[in-house]
Protein backbone atom coordinates (compact mmCIF):
# COMPACT_ATOMS: atom_id res chain seq x y z
CA UNK A 1 0.00 0.00 0.00
CA UNK A 2 2.81 2.30 0.90
CA UNK A 3 4.08 1.73 -2.99
CA UNK A 4 1.02 3.20 -4.27
CA UNK A 5 1.01 5.82 -1.93
CA UNK A 6 4.29 6.99 -1.85
CA UNK A 7 4.94 10.28 -4.46
CA UNK A 8 7.19 9.76 -7.39
CA UNK A 9 9.92 10.74 -8.14
CA UNK A 10 10.33 12.34 -5.09
CA UNK A 11 13.91 13.07 -4.18
CA UNK A 12 15.21 13.65 -0.72
CA UNK A 13 18.46 15.26 0.31
CA UNK A 14 19.71 14.67 4.07
CA UNK A 15 21.53 17.33 6.27
CA UNK A 16 22.41 15.70 9.26
CA UNK A 17 24.72 17.19 12.83
CA UNK A 18 25.50 14.94 15.79
CA UNK A 19 25.90 11.21 14.46
CA UNK A 20 28.81 9.39 12.59
CA UNK A 21 28.72 9.65 9.08
CA UNK A 22 28.30 5.83 8.92
CA UNK A 23 24.84 6.57 11.33
CA UNK A 24 23.36 8.97 8.75
CA UNK A 25 24.47 6.84 5.74
CA UNK A 26 22.07 4.04 7.48
CA UNK A 27 19.79 6.71 7.40
CA UNK A 28 19.92 7.43 3.69
CA UNK A 29 19.81 3.96 2.89
CA UNK A 30 15.80 3.45 4.96
CA UNK A 31 14.73 6.13 2.88
CA UNK A 32 16.03 4.60 -0.19
CA UNK A 33 14.90 1.00 0.42
CA UNK A 34 11.21 2.85 0.65
CA UNK A 35 11.48 4.12 -2.54
CA UNK A 36 13.09 7.65 -2.51
CA UNK A 37 15.68 8.53 -4.48
CA UNK A 38 18.25 9.66 -1.78
CA UNK A 39 21.35 10.86 -3.30
CA UNK A 40 23.78 10.77 -0.23
CA UNK A 41 24.82 12.81 2.87
CA UNK A 42 25.70 15.89 3.67
CA UNK A 43 27.15 17.07 7.00
CA UNK A 44 26.24 20.42 8.58
CA UNK A 45 26.77 22.25 11.86
CA UNK A 46 23.28 24.04 10.92
CA UNK A 47 21.36 21.11 11.20
CA UNK A 48 21.91 20.59 15.00
CA UNK A 49 19.01 19.91 16.70
CA UNK A 50 16.37 20.01 13.79
CA UNK A 51 14.09 17.44 12.94
CA UNK A 52 12.83 18.75 10.15
CA UNK A 53 11.90 18.12 6.03
CA UNK A 54 11.74 20.92 3.97
CA UNK A 55 9.93 21.61 0.84
CA UNK A 56 9.30 24.09 -1.65
CA UNK A 57 6.26 24.11 -3.41
CA UNK A 58 2.61 24.43 -1.93
CA UNK A 59 1.83 21.42 -4.48
CA UNK A 60 4.40 18.82 -2.97
CA UNK A 61 2.74 19.38 0.76
CA UNK A 62 1.52 15.71 0.56
CA UNK A 63 4.55 14.03 -1.11
CA UNK A 64 6.69 16.05 1.93
CA UNK A 65 3.99 14.99 4.42
CA UNK A 66 4.56 11.52 3.41
CA UNK A 67 8.21 11.52 3.00
CA UNK A 68 8.56 13.37 6.77
CA UNK A 69 6.61 10.02 8.16
CA UNK A 70 9.05 7.69 5.60
CA UNK A 71 11.81 9.72 7.73
CA UNK A 72 10.25 9.26 11.26
CA UNK A 73 9.88 5.38 10.06
CA UNK A 74 13.79 5.63 9.61
CA UNK A 75 14.54 7.26 12.70
CA UNK A 76 12.73 5.10 14.82
CA UNK A 77 14.03 1.77 13.48
CA UNK A 78 17.48 3.20 13.90
CA UNK A 79 16.78 4.23 17.65
CA UNK A 80 16.58 7.65 17.29
CA UNK A 81 13.62 9.77 18.10
CA UNK A 82 11.17 11.07 16.07
CA UNK A 83 8.85 14.25 15.36
CA UNK A 84 10.37 14.74 11.33
CA UNK A 85 8.06 17.44 10.78
CA UNK A 86 7.42 18.57 6.77
CA UNK A 87 8.34 22.61 6.45
CA UNK A 88 7.63 24.68 3.23
CA UNK A 89 10.01 27.11 2.29
CA UNK A 90 8.46 29.07 -0.41
CA UNK A 91 9.77 32.39 0.11
CA UNK A 92 13.43 31.33 -1.02
CA UNK A 93 14.47 32.72 -4.62
CA UNK A 94 16.54 29.63 -5.46
CA UNK A 95 14.37 26.54 -5.29
CA UNK A 96 15.31 23.28 -6.73
CA UNK A 97 13.01 21.37 -8.63
CA UNK A 98 9.07 20.15 -7.44
CA UNK A 99 9.82 16.83 -5.87
CA UNK A 100 13.17 17.69 -4.40
CA UNK A 101 13.08 17.75 -0.32
CA UNK A 102 15.92 18.19 2.20
CA UNK A 103 15.94 16.31 5.50
CA UNK A 104 17.83 18.49 8.21
CA UNK A 105 18.29 16.01 11.46
CA UNK A 106 20.32 15.86 14.53
CA UNK A 107 19.41 12.32 15.21
CA UNK A 108 18.98 11.38 19.09
CA UNK A 109 18.48 8.61 21.15
CA UNK A 110 14.91 7.15 21.65
CA UNK A 111 13.66 7.83 25.33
Amino acid sequence: AQQLAAPSPVTIFVQYDGVPRAMAERLNRALSAEGYAAPGVERLDSAAGKRELRFFYEDDRPAAEFAARAADDALAALGFATGVEARLLDHIRVKPRPGVFELWVEPVPAR
